[in-house]
């Protein structure tokens, strides 16, 4: 009987066990990715943190030992940012993050002649979780840098990115730029946001179905920020009175998307009860 036929192959002490018996720098990176790999799923299956420390540690020695011209380099780097990040949510280190930001950032601009699709696959993906260590960052630093430089990393993404990458695109870039409207108060940053999460949602029609009710969310959301900044400021326009009208449209299209039975998650729920409130009052002020 053979050692794969006695010892499963998502057993982890054994396989870290192999890490530690690994001759050579090749062996012990091969065995750490397998690893990896391992532990990712078990993440992923389990819908919890237990293994993002174990993530990112071995993470960061896979990338120790991986050059920069190796073609799978770019994918390593950006799990074990994703890692960090998704750890950060727990843990609020920004230092981390920066961490993860400035060894991601050079990837980015690294030169790959004739790279086959799965590495440019990789690198759209790094663009992506770049902004998404940034946008985190700024919410523990408030450094509106970040919104900036995450803008400006989304505009060489889509540059960049085939057609069904773009719904990805589009809604990071709605997020960034509610953000930053809550920074500088400037409305034509949610006239843009709005216009980015109706790209978004064109998008996911397109190419992902599943992704619709989350972007119609998106919408939603800014559309009623839009409506309680003019409402503050007492300069709603005659057309910007449909604005809650449109976000409660939107809501009702993502239960629909959703199909029956299924209950909007907890976020969608709450942009819901939040426009469902402004148009209660309104209808009282209105008499």
């Amino acid at each position: 009987m053979t050692v794969s036929q006695t010892i499963p192959s998502d057993d982890v002490p054994y396989l870290r066990s192999q890490v530690d018996r690994a001759n050579g720098s090749h062996d012990r990176r091969r065995a750490l990715v397998s690893l990896a790999s391992v532990l990712l799923r078990k993440r992923a299956h389990l819908r919890s943190p237990a293994y993002l420390d174990d993530l990112v540690k071995v993470g960061a020695e896979i990338i120790t030992r991986t050059p920069g011209h190796y073609r799978d380099r770019i994918g390593h780097v950006t799990g074990w940012a994703e890692n960090i990040r998704l750890r950060s949510v727990t843990k609020m280190d920004a230092t981390e993050l920066g961490r993860a930001i400035a060894t991601l950032s050079p990837e980015l601009t690294r030169e790959r002649p004739d790279c086959p699709p799965w590495v440019h696959t990789h690198v759209i993906a790094a663009h992506f979780e770049l902004v998404q260590c940034l946008r985190e960052r700024f919410k523990l630093t408030g450094d509106v840098n970040d919104l900036e430089t995450g803008l400006d990393t989304l505009d060489r993404a889509t540059r960049i990115a085939p057609a069904p990458e773009m719904r990805q695109c589009h809604e990071l870039r709605a997020g960034l730029l509610r953000f930053r409207f809550r920074t500088h108060g400037r409305v034509g940053d949610l006239d843009e946001a709005i216009l980015a999460g109706m790209g978004a949602v064109a998008e996911a029609r397109r190419s992902k179905p599943t992704g619709v009710a989350r972007c119609l969310i998106g919408v939603a959301m800014s559309l009623r920020i839009r409506y309680d900044w003019f409402t503050a400021t007492d300069t709603v326009p005659i057309r910007e009175e449909d604005d809650l009208v449109t976000a409660h449209s939107c809501v009702t299209e993502a239960r629909n998307a959703l199909g029956p039975g299924t209950e909007l998650p907890a976020f969608g729920m709450g942009v819901a009860a939040s426009i469902h409130r402004r148009s209660a009052a309104r209808e009282v002020a209105n008499g």
